[in-house]
Formats: C-alpha cells, structure tokens, sequence
C-alpha cells in the first residue's frame, strides 16, 4: 500500500508542476497498486476509485 500511496504522492507533485500527462500515469500506477493490494475489501478499493477519480478529473482539466 505505501508504493501506491507514493505514486498517488508523485502523480500530485506532477500536477503542482503543471505535467498532467505525468500525473496521469502515477495515478493510474497507483490505482493498479491498490486493487491489487485491497482485492479483499471491494468497498476500500470503490473508495479509492472514488479518490482517483477525482484526481483524474484534475489532470483533464489541467490538459484543456
């Protein structure tokens, strides 16, 4: 869970930076990272679909 945490870390650097195709690809990694680590826990893993979703939004905002 902490390298998932971190490439969420990292994807939010990247948007602070303004690179929102990076940011883009560490919140997918991330994402990756936690349905694999909380299969176990279906409403943990909708939660943080839910947190990356809007992460997501973010970036595609930040690419118009």
């Amino acid at each position: 869970m902490d390298y998932g945490a971190t490439l969420e870390v990292m994807g939010t650097v990247c948007l602070y930076m303004k690179n929102p195709t990076q940011a883009e690809i560490f919140y997918r990694k991330a994402l990756d990272i936690y349905e694999l680590r909380l299969e176990s826990d279906p409403e943990q893993i909708e939660e943080k679909r839910r947190e990356m979703s809007l992460l997501l939004q973010a970036v595609h905002i930040m690419n118009q």
